[in-house]
C-alpha cells in the first residue's frame, strides 16, 4: 500500500501551520512550519567600488525564492522539495 501525499506551495496550494494535513481527517497529522517554508525574501546588492567620485550608489533589489514540499499524508514527514527558484530571473 502506498501512502498519499500533499505537495504545499505559495501560489497553488498553501497551508496553515496546525491545520490537519487530511482536512477530512482532524486527527491526521498536523502542517508544520517546515512544511511551510516554501517562500523566502532575499535582498541582493551590488556595491560598486573604482570609480572614484563617479562610483555608482549601491544597487540594492529584492526577490522572492519559492519552492514545493511534498509531504505524506498518514505520517507528516517532508518527502521532497524543489529547488527554491526566483521570482525574477533579470535584475536591472
Amino acid at each position: 500500500m502506498k501512502h498519499g501525499t500533499v505537495t504545499y506551495n505559495p501560489h497553488d496550494n498553501p497551508a496553515k501551520p496546525g491545520e490537519p494535513i487530511n482536512p477530512n481527517d482532524p486527527n491526521s497529522p498536523k502542517v508544520t512550519d517546515n512544511d511551510v517554508d516554501y517562500s523566502k525574501s532575499v535582498k541582493e546588492t551590488i556595491h560598486y567600488v573604482g570609480a572614484g567620485d563617479q562610483t555608482p550608489s549601491d544597487n540594492v533589489q529584492n526577490v522572492t525564492l519559492t519552492r514545493s514540499i511534498t509531504v505524506d499524508r498518514v505520517t507528516g514527514n517532508i518527502i521532497s522539495s524543489t529547488k527554491w527558484q526566483p521570482s525574477q530571473i533579470d535584475y536591472k
